[in-house]
């Protein structure tokens, strides 16, 4: 009877081991893939970022240039005259 009861406590331990190991692997995986689809989905967001950053850069500048352009040519109507200036500023 003993012979018996060693044989279905190996058997437990054989299956609980291969359980065991089994959900090890896929958790190590599982974790291995999230880790890296993080990783990638963060640096898709960070140079969409980028991007946006550098697209409203260039519009400044071009507003800041186009408010220069505006100031330039008004003031050649100007003609020196502070008055003619003021009004059409």
């Amino acid at each position: 009877m003993k012979w018996i009861h060693g044989i279905s406590l190996k058997l437990f331990l054989v299956c609980f081991v291969f359980v065991l190991s089994s959900v090890s692997i896929i958790s190590l995986l599982s974790y291995q893939y999230i880790k890296n689809e993080t990783r990638a989905n963060q640096l898709y967001h960070s140079n969409q970022m980028l991007l946006k950053v550098e697209q409203y850069l260039g519009l400044y500048y071009s507003l800041v240039q186009n408010t220069l352009f505006t100031v330039t040519s008004s003031m050649d109507s100007w003609k020196g005259d502070l008055s003619e200036a003021q009004k059409q500023l």
